[in-house]
């Protein structure tokens, strides 16, 4: 079980997209999807990555027409739950 949640106004979709994303498609820990740095964009050609992105995923961005900005995302809280094991975790950024 997964319960997750953001506070940040208009990034709370993207930042809990990405984590959501890397948690159950990309087989991240929670801690380790809250960690891993994001993107934000609002359907136009502007995105905002944070610092840590990788470069590469920067000049990708750039090459195929995106004006690319360093910003902030919004905060990420998420606990699980596996029931197998009876454990709980937690994680927030």
């Amino acid at each position: 079980m997964l319960a997750l949640g953001g506070a940040g106004g208009v990034r709370i979709p993207t930042s809990v997209f990405d984590v959501l994303t890397k948690y159950v498609a990309d087989g991240f820990s929670i801690e380790e999807a809250i960690a891993a740095p994001r993107l934000h964009c609002t359907g136009t050609l502007e995105v905002e990555i944070e610092p840590g992105c990788p470069k590469a995923d920067a000049e990708y961005l750039r090459k195929i027409g995106y004006k690319v900005q360093t910003g902030i995302s919004a905060r990420v809280s998420a606990v699980t739950f596996d029931s197998a094991s009876g454990e709980f975790r937690a994680a927030m950024r």
